[in-house]
């Protein structure tokens, strides 16, 4: 076990690796505003609960995240468990670059089955050359943090996750009554920023997130009229519709009929 608190350089103009290390049994909880820094986060084993503002992910094995400037950011460990925690946290321009790229600052990530025992040994190969210091290893540190950060970005956009992503958008639509202004948590349960879950409906569906979910909501009135005897007013609340006049105002902007005659022209 081990956990350095001193500052290296990389070759890299302006970068600088702060800190690093590796508890098998953290029990570590702390709550703080990050100033001038980030760092990558590893859990490998037990549960940890990690909240920015005021949304709060629940991270098991084998899940990355980030700490960075910006939220105030929470860290406890689930049932006062202890787990194993690995993390680096480096600072400089570079990281303001890589924050443009959607490299840091973004939300926890589960790492997929398949290359949970390569990301390990990749993040532990980097804390050896991190302890080795000099140019060389630094070097060599700085390299492989900046291609495992674009891999972890890789697997956040993976086009064979698009049709998960639609499901779970298509769920949590219908659960919480198509309210787009809710999708924020959905993003984060993801892995995904709000505007990288925007972008992936943009591309597998080829419409903006909140015209989807219009086209969820209109299937879903048609679905109702169809095959439930529900009142005009339940179904608009079902669909979350402030009141019946909204829902037969949107449902004929957008089907070319009122619900009323859609449902009797079906019967």
């Amino acid at each position: 076990m081990f956990c350095v608190f001193y500052s290296r350089m990389s070759d890299a103009a302006d970068f600088r690796f702060l800190h690093w290390g590796h508890r098998p049994l953290c029990d570590v909880a702390m709550e703080k505003y990050f100033e001038g820094y980030h760092s990558l986060q590893l859990i490998t084993r037990g549960q940890v609960a990690v909240t920015y503002d005021e949304v709060t992910h629940h991270l098991g094995a084998t899940c990355l995240w980030f700490h960075y400037p910006g939220p105030y950011t929470r860290l406890e460990p689930s049932e006062n468990l202890t787990w194993d925690h690995r993390h680096i946290a480096f600072s400089g321009r570079l990281c303001e670059s890589w924050k443009n790229s959607e490299l840091v600052a973004q939300p926890p990530l589960s790492c997929p089955t398949e290359q949970r025992t390569e990301f390990i040994t990749r993040f532990d190969q980097i804390l050896i050359w991190l302890e080795q210091g000099g140019t060389s290893p630094l070097a060599k540190a700085r390299a492989s943090l900046e291609l495992l950060l674009w891999e972890i970005w890789e697997i956040r956009r993976n086009p064979a996750q698009r049709h998960s992503i639609i499901d779970a958008v298509t769920q949590f639509a219908t659960d919480h009554k198509f309210r787009v202004g809710s999708y924020e948590e959905l993003a984060g349960s993801l892995g995904l920023s709000l505007s990288s879950l925007r972008r992936e409906i943009l591309k597998a569906t080829g419409t903006p997130l909140h015209q989807f979910t219009r086209t969820l909501r209109l299937r879903e009135a048609r679905r109702l009229l169809r095959q439930t005897d529900k009142s005009l007013t339940e179904i608009a609340d079902a669909l979350g519709f402030t009141d019946p006049y909204y829902f037969n105002r949107e449902f004929s902007r957008l089907a070319g009929i009122a619900p009323g005659a859609y449902r009797q022209s079906i019967f």
